[in-house]
């Protein structure tokens, strides 16, 4: 398990980088062995790294990509990521590090949401494409891995966790009666309503693909 926290916009990141360091290490025990920030014009990206697959430093994350076009910060298990990895090989595509992570983001920048069916696995992800200025999040398609969102006129965070956003948010700090009459009726939350007003949970089998000058979400539903 990892975490993962991040925001995108077309103006000035609306939290201080302090606020930003705090709500990543509210999700610290998602990630106890390594932690990193990344920021560019109109983004930020954060994780918190529970190494597993690759113990070394190659594994770090934000990971750039070989192309040094992308970037990732990501949550889960590709079980074939081997076989992916070579079939990259045979066509002259190098990965970083020995884990999934490198093979998933070099996937994503050549094929963007194309390359989803290829995959077996669990994960949620961001990736952020600096040459086309956009940011891509996916969440696997039976939802183990969580991915929560808020997307407001400053721009789109997300993370693993509703508290990494009500860190950079607090003003969203305001339960949905609507869901709570849900919950307390049918013992579970319905799909398409939000526990957080203001914070929204990624349905499964998605992915949200916008360049970050269009505010606006663009779902991408696998089945």
């Amino acid at each position: 398990m990892c975490g993962i926290l991040g925001w995108s916009g077309p103006g000035l990141q609306p939290f201080t980088p302090e606020t930003f360091e705090a709500a990543l290490t509210s999700i610290r025990h998602r990630g106890p062995d390594d932690h990193g920030i990344w920021s560019s014009d109109g983004v930020v990206l954060g994780h918190r790294r529970l190494s597993i697959i690759d113990l070394t430093s190659a594994g770090h994350q934000p990971m750039r990509s070989a192309s040094g076009r992308s970037r990732i910060v990501y949550n889960g298990e590709i079980y074939n990521y081997i076989e992916l990895r070579d079939e990259l090989r045979r066509t002259g595509v190098g990965t970083i590090g020995g884990s999934d992570t490198g093979v998933l983001l070099e996937l994503i920048e050549a094929s963007g949401a194309a390359a989803l069916p290829r995959l077996n696995g669990m994960w949620s992800f961001a990736v952020w494409n600096e040459q086309r200025r956009q940011l891509f999040l996916c969440r696997d398609r039976f939802g183990v891995k969580p991915l929560y969102y808020r997307l407001e006129r400053d721009g789109i965070a997300f993370a693993s966790e509703p508290k990494a956003l009500l860190g950079l948010f607090p003003q969203n700090r305001r339960i949905s009666q609507k869901t709570l009459l849900d919950f307390l009726a049918f013992t579970f939350r319905c799909r398409k309503t939000d526990q957080i007003i203001g914070v929204a949970h990624h349905g499964n089998a998605g992915a949200l693909d916008r360049p970050v000058e269009v505010l606006q979400k663009q779902i991408c539903e696998e089945w």
